[in-house]
């Protein structure tokens, strides 16, 4: 066997199974881990570790077609989305500190590139329908806002809603960003989220052991966002409360638009990938 994945994903685990397997898998010297909000999964070149309860395997072909896709952004909820290569690229590259086989070296590297590639000749005239912007929408009747975690996804919808006369605050464990803080952005300590029933609206999106959001006896805030997995606000809050799975929900029902692309896309990953595969039986690359 040279290369496998064994996972979960949106498309068929539950925010709170997803919750779960994140909370149980940690990296395997000589594996690759990928864990995003809406996928954890473990890519080897030997055996699988026992005992995964994944609810998909891939091996050899199957595992490099697989991989391509989720680089291409097409097997994402948001379809086309970029922010997966990054994922994939910081998964890689904590596994590598440790000695990894040059299979999987060739597995995600060629697969970067592919996902790159495909991703640039579909979808680089389109308006596709984006998570920040959905959230955006979701946030205009609120004045009053809240963002926990300095996320990549956080600041693009603080971007998007900053000339909307909004009071936003940005709760995160580092220093204030200084062109944020410039446009009338207000800071303060992940300490200090334990006073989020002052705000109208919440978007949560950082790492987090336990919840951050507890429940309070007469909260003023109306609607949670909550884009951390594992979730960050506790689901008895109180509050009307969106997380990941609803969000996907809306996100999917872009995706029909778009079949024809999906489908050349498909076909195009395919091609590169036996192309690969043959070069990878010809180089011999190791187990």
């Amino acid at each position: 066997m040279h290369i496998a994945v064994s996972g979960i994903s949106y498309k068929s685990a539950d925010l709170s199974i997803r919750e779960k397997w994140i909370a149980q898998y940690k990296n395997i010297p000589g594996t690759v881990l990928l864990i995003t909000c809406n996928r954890c999964e473990i890519y080897s070149s030997g055996p699988l570790p026992e005992n995964l309860n994944s609810h998909y395997c891939y091996y050899d072909f199957d595992c490099f077609f697989h991989l391509c896709l989720v680089a291409s952004g097409l097997d994402s909820a948001e379809l086309a989305e970029t922010d997966i290569r990054r994922q994939i690229k910081q998964a890689y590259e904590r596994a590598s500190i440790h000695d990894l086989p040059s299979s999987l070296h060739f597995l995600f590297q060629k697969s970067l590139k592919v996902g790159k590639e495909v991703h640039s000749s579909l979808f680089s005239h389109h308006s596709l329908m984006k998570t920040e912007k959905l959230i955006a929408k979701y946030l205009l009747p609120y004045e009053l806002l809240l963002f926990i975690g300095s996320s990549q996804i956080n600041r693009k919808i603080i971007e998007l809603l900053l000339d909307r006369g909004k009071k936003i605050t940005l709760a995160s464990r580092h220093l204030p960003n200084p062109f944020l803080k410039k446009r009338g952005i207000s800071f303060i300590p992940m300490e200090e989220v334990d006073s989020w029933w002052r705000y109208e609206a919440i978007v949560a999106a950082t790492h987090n052991r336990g919840y951050l959001i507890e429940p309070h006896p007469n909260p003023s805030t109306q609607i949670i966002i909550d884009l951390s997995v594992p979730r960050c606000a506790n689901p008895k809050v109180g509050v009307v409360i969106f997380n990941m799975d609803q969000l996907n929900t809306r996100l999917l029902q872009h995706h029909h638009s778009y079949e024809k692309e999906l489908e050349r896309g498909k076909e195009t990953i395919k091609k590169k990938c036996e192309q690969y595969m043959i070069r990878m039986n010809d180089c011999r690359i190791s187990i």
